[in-house]
C-alpha cells in the first residue's frame, strides 16, 4: 500500500485480507468493492458459485447504502456481464429507482434550501446531498432519504416558524414546552414534509460543549450546486472531521461514510492538514479522526501524506482504539449485526474519560420525539430527566448488548 510502513501496522494488511477472506462470498466481495484497487476485479469474476450469490451481493449493497456507486464501478470495469440476466435487469431497476428518488429528492432540498435562504435563515448541508456532489461530483451516487442540515441556535426559533408556515411537520415537538427543551439543549430535532425529512442540527455530536459549532467554523465554508441553487457546506477540513466524528457514532459501521472519506482524501489534493489535526484537537476529536484515517487507509487503500501515516501508526493508543474497533466491526457488524457504538466516542475523545461519563451519565436526556411519555407531565418534571437517563442507557446500550452476546454465543 503507498506510503505505509507495513511492519509498523497493528493490524496487516494480511490480517485485514484474512478476514475479509473469512467472509461468506457476498461480504467478501463488498469489502472488495470499496478498496481503491483492483483487487476487486480479480477476485470478482471467480467468486460467484450461484445466484443466491449475486442476489446476497446486491442485499448487501443496499443495507450498507452503497448500490449506486457499486452498480457504477461494476458498470466502468464491463463486471456487469458476469450476473445472470434476470439478476442484472433487477440490478439495474434498482440503480434506477436509486437515481430517481435521488433526483425527486434533489428539488425538494433545493427548494426548502432557498426557502430558508429567503427567510435570513443561514444552513449547512451536511452528509446527504452534500456528499455526493463534494465527493463523486454526481447527484446521484450516495445513497440518501433525509437531509441534514446544520443551524444557528440564534436561528431555531426562526427555523422553527418558517418550518410550519412551508407545510412542515415537526413530530412530537409540536408543545411549546419541548421545543424550548431541545432550544436549551440543543438536541436534534426532526421535520418533514411529504416525502423529505429534515434532520436538523445545532451541533455536530450529542455531547459536551466542545460538540458545539462556533462562527469560525459557520465562516469556514464552501459551495456546491443542487440544480441552479448555490448551497453551502463546510471547508474541505472541517468536513472531513466532521465525517469522521460520525464515523465514530456509528461505531464505524457506516461503510458509505468511509468511503465518501476515502474518495474526499482521494480527490482533494489541497487539503490544509495542518488545519485539519488543529480542528480536531480544538474538538478534542484527534483519535478519532486518526482512527477514521487508519480505517480508511485499511480498507479502501486511498494514499495520504507519508508523515500523516506516521503521526497515525506511532500512536500507542491509537493502535490499540483501532484494533479493538476493528476486530469488534468484523465480530459485531458483519456476524452478529450488531451495532455497539455506545462506548466508541467517549473512548477516542482526547480528554478525561471520566468528564465524558459525567456527562453522558446525567445529561445526556431521552429524547422527546421517541420517548414523549416523558414530556407530557409539567415542566418542573424535567428536573427528573438527569435520573430517567441513566435507566434509560443501561436500558439502551448495556443489557441489550449483552443478552445479544450471550444469545449468539450459544446459538
Amino acid at each position: 500500500m503507498p506510503g505505509v510502513n507495513k511492519k509498523a501496522i497493528k493490524i496487516s494488511m494480511n490480517d485485514i485480507l484474512d478476514h475479509i477472506n473469512n467472509q461468506s462470498t457476498h461480504i467478501r466481495l463488498m469489502l472488495l468493492a470499496i478498496r481503491n484497487d483492483d483487487s476487486f476485479k480479480l477476485f470478482f469474476s471467480s467468486s460467484f458459485t450461484s445466484n443466491d450469490d449475486f442476489l446476497k451481493f446486491i442485499n448487501l449493497l443496499l443495507r450498507f447504502g452503497l448500490l449506486p456507486l457499486i452498480y457504477k464501478r461494476l458498470q466502468k470495469e464491463n463486471l456487469l456481464e458476469f450476473f445472470p440476466e434476470k439478476i442484472r435487469d433487477d440490478f439495474k431497476k434498482l440503480y434506477f429507482i436509486h437515481i430517481s428518488k435521488n433526483l425527486s429528492l434533489l428539488y425538494k432540498i433545493e427548494e426548502i434550501y432557498s426557502i430558508l435562504k429567503t427567510n435570513g435563515i443561514e444552513a449547512l448541508i451536511f452528509k446527504g446531498p452534500a456528499s455526493s456532489m463534494l465527493a463523486y461530483n454526481d447527484p446521484v451516487l450516495r445513497v440518501y432519504s433525509d437531509l441534514d442540515l446544520m443551524i444557528l441556535p440564534n436561528d431555531f426559533d426562526k427555523t422553527i416558524y418558517v418550518l410550519k408556515k412551508n407545510g412542515f411537520n415537526l413530530p412530537g415537538i409540536d408543545k411549546l414546552k419541548i421545543l424550548n427543551y431541545i432550544k436549551k439543549t440543543f438536541r436534534d430535532f426532526t421535520a418533514h414534509s411529504e416525502n423529505l425529512f429534515l434532520d436538523m442540527h445545532m451541533q455536530i455530536a450529542k455531547g459536551p460543549v466542545f460538540f458545539r459549532l462556533a462562527y469560525e467554523q459557520w465562516e469556514d465554508k464552501q459551495s456546491f450546486m443542487i440544480n441552479k441553487t448555490s448551497c453551502s457546506t463546510f471547508s474541505i477540513e472541517y468536513y472531513i472531521l466532521f465525517l469522521s466524528i460520525h464515523c465514530a457514532k456509528d461505531g464505524w459501521s457506516s461503510l458509505k461514510t468511509l468511503v465518501d472519506l476515502s474518495q474526499l482524501l482521494k480527490i482533494n489534493s489541497d487539503i490544509d492538514w495542518n488545519k485539519l489535526i488543529l480542528a480536531s484537537k480544538k474538538f478534542q476529536a484527534f483519535h478519532i479522526l486518526k482512527i477514521a484515517l487508519n480505517f480508511i487507509i485499511d480498507f479502501t487503500g486511498v494514499f495520504i501524506p507519508e508523515e500523516i501515516n506516521k503521526m497515525i501508526l506511532d500512536c500507542k493508543k491509537t493502535q490499540q482504539l483501532y484494533k479493538k474497533f476493528y476486530l469488534r466491526l468484523f465480530d459485531n457488524q458483519f456476524n452478529l449485526d450488531i451495532v455497539t457504538w455506545y462506548a466508541t466516542i467517549p473512548k477516542c475523545l482526547d480528554t478525561k474519560l471520566a468528564s465524558y461519563k459525567f456527562y453522558w451519565w446525567f445529561l445526556t436526556h431521552p429524547s422527546p420525539v421517541l420517548h414523549p411519555s416523558l414530556f407530557k407531565g409539567p415542566k418542573i418534571f424535567y428536573f427528573l430527566l438527569p435520573i430517567f437517563a441513566p435507566a434509560f442507557l443501561i436500558y439502551k446500550y448495556k443489557i441489550l448488548y449483552y443478552i445479544n452476546r450471550i444469545f449468539y454465543n450459544h446459538r
